[in-house]
């Protein structure tokens, strides 16, 4: 069985163990809601890479190489409320909203790229 996306499953079965997943989970609430907080948690769960782009449909929301629309300390929600047409938010069983990202990353150190799955961004629904 397929360890759960955790930074401690990537120790043990190594970024070879991304294949397995579906997805990543990031808790928006947890990053503290920006879009640099999103891409630190990133980094963290997988193991030290490097994050490149975090892209919601064909709006790139954070680039490491590239200037974008948006600064790292902007809000994700804010972010995601200024794309036209806006992205498809889903809400999750418990109550949280949801939406896919696409993530580009390479290995720490080397550059090599890690085939990533796409991320699922929640967070609590609110005022």
């Amino acid at each position: 069985e397929p360890l759960p996306p955790t930074p401690r499953a990537l120790g043990i079965g190594g970024l070879e163990a991304l294949s397995e997943w579906d997805e990543l989970e990031v808790d928006l609430d947890a990053a503290g809601g920006a879009i640099g907080g999103v891409v630190e948690q990133l980094e963290r769960t997988l193991g030290g890479a490097r994050v490149l782009s975090l892209a919601c449909g064909d709006t790139v929301l954070f680039s490491a190489r590239l200037r974008c629309a948006f600064a790292p300390d902007e809000r994700v929600a804010d972010a995601l409320a200024k794309l036209r047409p806006p992205p498809h938010v889903h809400a999750a069983a418990d109550g949280r909203h949801e939406v896919r990202l696409a993530v580009t990353a390479v290995r720490a150190g080397d550059e090599v790229p890690i085939d990533a799955p796409p991320v699922v961004l929640r967070w609590r629904a609110g005022p």
